[in-house]
């Protein structure tokens, strides 16, 4: 849904026409750890789970070149965050079933929940069906991905956009492999 009095607030934050600016962003370093487990009966457990260093992300500042528009100098506050996976996958000859769970947590603070980016901790879980051949493959998968709603009511929002933001996502994918 779109709110034309959300857009307009952003237009009239921001200078008009083309203008020449500088960012610099530190990116966050990450560090992964994973295990796969072949398991009797033709099963495959991995598990996983990732460290992400957003407490780099300090703040956000955009350098405008002309001196006439005062800068943008965000601050975020963002934390480190996890990551956590699981995955099952069962093989019948050539064809597999595959099932998984993970959970995510955000790095946003509250404070820093808005329109542009209401980030949450979220929980997705997965399926799929492959078919797959020395010379070929092909998987069709599905993802549903369900976020924790976030409410800047009553808060001390950065941006004073106040309000709930809840938000679901469901994901098909059909994948081909050839191997010449």
């Amino acid at each position: 849904m779109r709110s034309t009095a959300f857009d307009a607030a952003v237009a009239a934050s921001l200078p008009q026409g083309p203008q020449d600016v500088s960012v610099t962003i530190e990116f966050p370093a990450s560090a992964n750890f994973g295990l796969a487990f072949n398991l009797p009966a033709d099963f495959l457990l991995s598990l996983e789970a990732d460290w992400t260093e957003w407490s780099v992300f300090e703040e956000l500042f955009i350098d405008f070149e002309n001196a006439a528009i005062p800068d943008l100098d965000r601050v975020n506050n963002w934390e480190d965050s996890w990551a956590y996976r699981v995955g099952l996958q069962k093989k019948f000859g050539a064809f597999a079933v595959r099932g998984g769970y993970y959970r995510d947590e955000s790095p946003q603070p509250i404070e820093d929940v808005g329109p542009i980016l209401a980030d949450s901790d979220r929980n997705a879980y997965t399926l799929g069906i492959g078919y797959d051949t020395e010379r070929w493959g092909v998987d069709i998968s599905d993802i549903y991905i369900d976020f924790d709603e976030r409410d800047t009511r009553g808060e001390v929002n950065t941006d004073r956009f106040f309000g709930q933001y809840s938000e679901a996502a469901n994901l098909l994918a059909l994948s081909f492999r050839l191997s010449f």
